[in-house]
Parts: structure tokens; C-alpha cells; sequence
């Protein structure tokens, strides 16, 4: 799937929450976002608008990187793949 933003209303004002794509998905472009506020007249920060898409894609890219460094040292230690995070199974919360 591919990234995706969400608009979050507080008290403090009207933001985004960037969600990072999945399963080999296209990241979220800046100019959708743009393209969407201003279809609706939304009043926004380029600036942040932009800082906030480029920060979830950095940390997106970080994450895929410390997966592969993880994945490649348990290959070199002769340890069983263990897939990814999203394909572990965690125990229900209480």
C-alpha cells in the first residue's frame, strides 16, 4: 500500500500524521498533500508540510536499514530469518 497522511485536529490547530507505505508501496509526495489541503482551502506551512513528509520518509529508510543490518548479521551468525516486524506475532495487551 502506499504511504498515506491522516489530518489530525487538536486543540493547538489542524496537522498531519504521515503513515509510511507498505508491502513495496510509493511513499506519500509532498505535492498530494499540498494538492489535497488546497483543494479544500485548508490554510498550511509549506515548510512544515514538507519537514513532515521528508521526516517520515527518513525515518522509514532508517528503519528498512537497521532491518537489513539485523537480517545480515543473523545470516552471518547462522541464525534462522526471523522476517520483519510487522510479520511477528506479539502477545494481546492487558
Amino acid at each position: 500500500m502506499n504511504g498515506y497522511f491522516q489530518l489530525v485536529i487538536t486543540p493547538k490547530g489542524t496537522g498531519i500524521k504521515v503513515f509510511p507505505p507498505t508491502d513495496g508501496g510509493e511513499p506519500l509526495n509532498v505535492n498530494d498533500v499540498r494538492d489535497y489541503l488546497d483543494d479544500r482551502k485548508i490554510e498550511y506551512d509549506v515548510v512544515l508540510i514538507n519537514d513532515a513528509v521528508t521526516k517520515a520518509e527518513a525515518e522509514r529508510l532508517e528503519a528498512e536499514r537497521l532491518e537489513e543490518e539485523a537480517r545480515a548479521a543473523m545470516e552471518a551468525e547462522g541464525g534462522e530469518d526471523i522476517g520483519t516486524v510487522a510479520d511477528q506475532e506479539l502477545p494481546p495487551e492487558f
